[in-house]
């Protein structure tokens, strides 16, 4: 499958806090969208549709899908989706329905394959966590996440990003052991460049590339 790009490309970043900037100073100059769009250049335009504690779930105690967030990222008609999801789906109270997880997730990928720019939908390993009071540790993050994500990635041919091994046993980038600090969200930024933009050289004319699957 191909996707023709015409620059600025556009970069849809949907995620929860953590996406929003949370843990930085200032989330529009600091988060990982934000350095990220000054990483990727004029080429690129890169809007963040985090949502303070968004879930996939849509029986979860936050879910992305009713945020104002959702409908303007589709509405933005995106190039390149980037979905960072996931930590809160682990809280205590939204695990009696984590079992759906895996087909909301699928839901909310072809949510925005199906849009008439048929964009690259990219999804991210949450980063790491550590010990906190709704005990969602990168232990929890690795062995309920990560391995829902594993088990729908083949059936969806989905992309993946991989932030937790970016950020795993990097607690001095962490603000309050959850959210990223202004390093840790450069880092990030820095994981999904490197991936969206492999073997793609923006330009001011049209080009087209091939999408990696993993």
């Amino acid at each position: 499958m191909q996707a023709e790009w015409y620059p600025p490309i556009r970069v849809a970043c949907v995620g929860d806090s953590i996406t929003y900037g949370a843990g930085t100073p200032n989330p529009a100059n600091d988060s990982y969208p934000a350095q990220l769009a000054t990483q990727l250049g004029k080429n690129w335009t890169v809007m963040n549709y985090g949502v303070m504690g968004a879930t996939v779930l849509k029986k979860g105690d936050m879910p992305y899908w009713r945020t104002n967030e959702f409908r303007l990222a589709r509405k933005f008609k995106p190039n390149v989706v980037i979905i960072a999801l996931g930590t809160n789906d682990l809280k205590p109270g939204n695990l009696k329905n984590i079992t759906e997880f895996v087909e909301d997730y699928v839901l909310m990928i072809e949510s925005f394959r199906k849009l008439e720019i048929r964009p690259d939908v990219w999804i991210c390993y949450p980063v790491s966590a550590y010990p906190v009071n709704w005990r969602v540790t990168g232990s929890v993050i690795a062995k309920g996440v990560m391995l829902l994500i594993d088990k729908f990635a083949g059936q969806s041919d989905a992309n993946i990003i991989d932030l937790y091994g970016a950020l795993s046993n990097r607690k001095e980038f962490f603000t309050n052991t959850v959210h990223p600090n202004t390093d840790g969200a450069k880092l990030m930024a820095e994981t999904i460049k490197a991936v969206i933009t492999a073997g793609k050289t923006p330009s001011l004319s049209p080009h087209k590339h091939t999408q990696h699957r993993k």
